[in-house]
């Protein structure tokens, strides 16, 4: 189940035109697409064929105010075959123009533009305390081979550190990597005591070597990091010849912050809540590296879907039987044909072979024992190798280094949980308006199970009802040659659960509802040599949950929500073109990641009126263009390697009576970013710090929920636990 190596796969479909730079471009996909009408792009084609020269001579790089992103080319060279040419680049460029005469490229040096270190415009943590203890996972772990993965042993802080004994407010990954020469992309993943903390993929290295870093919120999984003697394993497949030098080294911390009353920015702000009153299970689906050991495989192969196993599935029997909320944390990334889901054809047809299919739509589904649990819209992530790789120097892709889990809530099911029997679950990929998809998906899954807290509770109840629209979806296709097809793609699907249980001690009566919309637009355009991808996800996640009392210690309800929303727009166009002497790669990407979560913290017919919803806006949106221009006889000629991306990321916060009439706040966190061949050029950062309503955290990308919003008004029900959302 496994794929081979990429060295291995050199003569397969690739997934898009995903171009590869090492002192040239590597493996160029034979798929063309292009996603908006044929006749946007012939305007588009028309507009750059004014003020360029033709592959091989030097372009201007000159942008105008009001113009798109993208350096225009000028000319029209002769097309590549829609199904591509395959180029694989030579070490030691020299930038020349067509006539031989050297050019002088602005930023770029040697073989590959040279690069400051990957940076994004996301903030770093907020409102840390400066007490701590680390412990150390990996130091500079080596992974120079496919099928290594790398383990230690890891124990909570031990008595070296003064704060050991103390309760942790705050607990973050740090994670920090090192890489030079040639090499791929790679995709990879941690876990500790077989639950995944993290997946990621790594740069695309220039000569001289790049060092990037990541910081992850794993206050949430707090106790599993309580327990001694867990295997820490990190798996990174990469592969490391006299082609690709690249060798990876990966060090991994854990830091603990115990709240001191001293913070390492602003200390007005309001203190995290702590950990003391419940933290929940957390427990992996399956093992994947303990699975991989029995069954001498990898643990890539233990969670992989592909078109042949479309799921990953597991049985599971909860170790408790008073669980009243539960989350599935779902870590998912495409790869192969899949990487580009979004620009995929439908079918698999004489006029589209050679081309990635399986429909231009794709959602994430949880099944427990048959029944749909929930579901999520995927983000399209680009990986630094993506599309071209030029993009993305020094400003990397939005989550490339760090692809959070979905959250699915299964709140619904846990009276099933409870009850002892072993359960079906099953993690899928999707796909409507289009035959099966191709390739792999690698999905794991975390359980997240908060307790009641009450001693020799049971809390109890029946399989929940489920109402599934089914994924539903229309493809309308424009086929006006073999060479210009366009498809026009729409979907949606609403899914609402609703599970009823009860407490066997306090009979108290729980429903939970959960309620999932997502929709989806797309157009996939192709031509002779181009694609452009253009179009958008929308989802909204509810939760419910009610609480009620028949008990003798009085009668009541109690009621708490909480909403997130999400929009997903995209565009991605790139143009493969060539002549006898010259091949050139043109490409200009924009996409944003834009999230509103709303809570509304736990009411009852005590309170005199129901508390606001807090909520916060988070907007991360990116634009980058690029060309790159080489011989097609001498690898190592490069005329033209120029890129330029724009990068925002934006938070604020609000308060108001309705999800519906938010009630607006200035950013509180406001930062832009320019880059132009490999360096940051403008850097804009607004004054301010963000102080969040006391139901939010923010790490990264990652957004947070403090789960004490759902915290009892009684006192033998205290649940004062953070959890995550996003």
């Amino acid at each position: 189940r496994l794929p081979p190596p990429p060295s291995l796969r050199s003569t397969t479909p690739r997934p898009h035109a995903r171009a590869r730079a090492h002192g040239g471009f590597d493996d160029m996909r034979a798929h063309r697409r292009q996603r908006l009408l044929a006749a946007l792009l012939a305007l588009v084609v028309s507009q750059a064929a004014a003020s360029s020269p033709r592959p091989g001579a030097a372009a201007a790089t000159t942008r105008s105010e009001g113009q798109p992103l993208l350096h225009r080319l000028q000319g029209q060279p002769q097309p590549l075959s829609r199904r591509g040419r395959r180029v694989r680049g030579g070490l030691g460029v020299t930038s020349r123009r067509g006539d031989g005469r050297a050019v002088e490229l602005q930023g770029v040096k040697g073989t590959f533009p040279e690069s400051q270190d990957p940076v994004t415009a996301e903030p770093a943590p907020f409102d840390l305390p400066n007490a701590k203890c680390t412990v150390n996972l990996f130091q500079n772990a080596t992974l120079n081979s496919y099928n290594k993965v790398a383990t230690s042993t890891y124990s909570p802080p031990s008595s070296d550190c003064a704060y050991h004994n103390q309760e942790w407010s705050r607990v973050l990954l740090r994670w920090r990597g090192a890489v030079k020469g040639v090499q791929f992309d790679r995709y990879g993943a941690m876990w500790i005591g077989g639950v995944e903390v993290l997946r990621t993929t790594t740069p695309e290295p220039d000569p001289n070597g790049i060092r990037w870093n990541i910081t992850r919120d794993l206050t949430e999984y707090s106790e599993l990091l309580r327990k001694s003697d867990l295997t820490a394993a990190l798996s990174i497949p990469n592969v490391v010849d006299s082609t690709y030098t690249g060798v990876l080294y990966i060090s991994a911390d854990i830091e603990f912050y115990y709240d001191d009353g001293t913070r390492n920015n602003d200390s007005s702000s309001s203190p995290p809540s702590s950990l003391s009153s419940s933290r929940p299970l957390i427990i992996p689906l399956r093992d994947p590296v303990t699975a991989a050991v029995k069954e001498s495989t990898s643990p890539w192969s233990i969670i992989s879907a592909t078109a042949e196993v479309q799921n990953v599935w597991a049985e599971f029997t909860s170790p408790v039987k008073d669980v009243v909320r539960g989350y599935i944390d779902l870590y998912a990334s495409a790869h192969e044909c899949e990487e580009f889901w979004y620009s995929n054809v439908p079918n698999k047809t004489n006029e589209t072979a050679g081309l990635c299919y399986g429909g231009a739509q794709r959602q994430l589904e949880v099944r427990i024992d048959g029944l749909v649990s929930g579901v999520a819209a995927p983000f399209p992530v680009i990986y630094t190798g993506g599309v071209n790789p030029i993009l993305w120097r020094p400003l990397t892709g939005i989550l490339s280094f760090d692809i959070p889990p979905y959250r699915i809530d299964i709140s619904p099911f846990v009276g099933v949980l409870n009850s002892g029997k072993t359960v079906n679950i099953s993690l899928s990929v999707r796909a409507k308006g289009g035959s099966d998809w191709q390739s792999v998906w690698y999905l794991d899954a975390v359980l997240v199970l908060y307790r009641s807290g009450i001693k020799d509770d049971m809390i109890v109840g029946p399989f929940p009802t489920v109402r599934d629209s089914g994924l539903k979806a229309k493809v309308t296709e424009s086929l006006s040659t073999s060479q210009n097809q366009t498809f026009f793609t729409e979907a949606e699907r609403e899914l609402v659960v609703e599970g009823h249980y009860t407490s066997s001690v306090t009979g108290r009566e729980y429903a939970s509802t959960t309620t999932s919309r997502i929709t989806s637009t797309n157009f996939n355009s192709l031509t002779e040599t181009a694609s452009l991808s253009y179009g958008r996800l929308t989802g909204t996640y509810e939760s419910f949950f009610n609480r009620t009392c028949k008990s003798q210690e009085g009668k009541g309800a109690a009621m708490a929500a909480k909403m997130v929303a999400v929009d997903f727009p995209y565009y991605v166009y790139d143009d493969e073109t060539a002549d006898n002497s010259t091949m050139q790669i043109t490409a200009d990407v924009s996409y944003a990641r834009n999230i509103t979560a709303y809570a509304q913290p736990l009411s009852s017919p005590s309170l005199q009126s129901k508390p606001a919803f807090n909520s916060i806006l988070l907007l991360n949106k990116i634009r980058s263009a690029a060309i790159y221009n080489r011989s097609l006889t001498n690898h190592s000629l490069v005329n033209i390697e120029t890129g330029r991306s724009e990068e925002e990321f934006n938070i604020a916060s609000a308060s108001s009576p309705s999800p519906l009439q938010p009630v607006s706040t200035p950013k509180c966190y406001d930062n832009r970013l320019a880059a132009s061949n490999g360096e940051i050029v403008n850097s804009t950062q607004a004054p301010g710090a963000c102080h969040f309503d006391q139901w939010f955290r923010l790490t990264g990308s990652s957004l947070y929920l403090d789960e004490s919003m759902w915290a009892g008004i009684d006192s033998d029900w205290n649940d004062a636990s953070h959890a995550k959302i996003l």
